[in-house]
């Protein structure tokens, strides 16, 4: 019943979702949390601990999460803040004093931590998020299956492997996410997200980088939700029409080309399609035709990068570079035997990647799990 319930232990008071920052802007971020029982919060952030604002946090009755937006933030600053519970009969939880930087304004440089698949295994995760901490980045990007199955019967999934193995990094550095299918019918993802707009697909301004978030759940969410992949194309469209970021980069889970050796056909005995026609008919085009410079997805449990991709074929001077990032603690898949026309790079390793970007270049970087740089190119305008 404790572990149905997403409770670590039945004695002691404790987050069952640590502080999980997301969404940060110039002005504000959104903060959430979750303890094992209901209780009163009070969250205090500013500059200095020295002065900081405070509120009380009313959950909703009998419920056990917590949320609010940090706001009155200036771009571009570090502040401090801190999560405090109590419950009727006294006891008392305290985060302690964590960090976050707010977002920059355009033209300032920025520091971007990218992966996903953290699916079932929190120590490979927690490996993870400590070599992305040592990054300090000031935002980390998801691209889902941040569970390998968490839908609604499935709570332990959240907190005891995504939030166990990565809760120490999220309180400090905020967090954007794209729904994978590990994420069922997107239930908890929902809970314990704070994200832009009522849909599971938004774009998000971060400086120069403007990021468009889809869901490429396309069958089951046109189920759900019927009309949903036309609405979510048509936003697209606009969304990416009438940006003005320097940087556009698109981010979602299912992947667009990839030389995974069976997902798409079984490449070691007969022709595989490398990588998902659905998707390549739902976006492509689109990406191509708005200057999208930088596709993001996971889905497949390995590294690859494409060269720079016009309908299809390599176009170096105006393609777009679609880069395959699952590699968290998903178990690792493994490629075609021929490496098909489109892939430049791939590797079988866990794996994040960081985006370096000052004014017109960002500097795209590859480290395993061991720490060790396997891939570097370079995006520039």
């Amino acid at each position: 019943a404790l572990v149905d319930q997403g409770r670590l232990n039945a004695e002691t008071f404790h987050f069952t979702q640590p502080p999980y920052l997301n969404a940060p802007t110039t002005q504000d971020v959104q903060l959430s949390w979750e303890t094992d029982r209901p209780a009163r919060f009070t969250v205090a952030w500013g500059e200095t601990e020295a002065q900081m604002r405070r509120i009380e946090v009313l959950a909703p009755e009998e419920d056990r999460l917590g949320g609010v937006t940090l706001d009155g933030l200036k771009a571009d600053t570090p502040y401090l803040y801190r999560v405090t519970a109590s419950t009727e009969d006294g006891r008392a939880l305290d985060s302690g004093l964590l960090s976050f930087r707010s977002a920059p304004l355009p033209g300032a440089p920025f520091v971007i931590a990218v992966s996903a698949d953290t699916e079932a295994r929190p120590h490979i995760n927690n490996r993870m998020s400590q070599l992305i901490w040592e990054e300090r980045p000031n935002l980390l990007l998801l691209a889902g299956d941040l569970t390998d199955g968490g839908d609604i019967e499935r709570r332990y999934q959240w907190t005891h492997e995504y939030f166990l193995g990565m809760g120490g990094l999220f309180g400090r550095v905020p967090v954007i996410t794209a729904p994978g299918n590990g994420e069922g019918e997107q239930h908890w993802f929902r809970r314990y997200h704070r994200q832009p707009g009522a849909e599971s697909y938004f774009s998000h301004r971060y400086g120069d980088v403007e990021f468009f978030v889809l869901d490429s759940n396309l069958e089951d969410s046109e189920e759900r939700k019927p009309g949903f992949r036309a609405r979510q194309v048509a936003w697209l469209e606009q969304a990416l029409a009438r940006s003005t970021a320097r940087w556009k980069i698109a981010m979602h889970h299912h992947d667009v080309f990839t030389s995974d050796e069976d997902d798409h056909g079984d490449s070691w005995a007969a022709r595989s399609t490398y990588g998902s026609e659905t998707m390549q008919r739902e976006f492509t085009s689109i990406f191509e035709r708005h200057g999208v410079d930088l596709v993001i997805y996971g889905h497949l449990h390995a590294y690859e990068r494409t060269w720079p991709m016009t309908q299809g074929a390599i176009d170096l001077e105006n393609g777009v570079t679609y880069v395959q990032v699952g590699g968290m603690g998903g178990n690792l898949e493994d490629f075609a035997p021929n490496k098909p026309a489109f892939s430049a790079k791939t590797a079988r390793t866990h794996h994040y990647v960081m985006l370096r970007g000052a004014g017109d270049r960002i500097e795209v970087e590859m480290i395993d799990i061991e720490g060790r740089s396997r891939d570097r190119f370079t995006l520039t305008k």
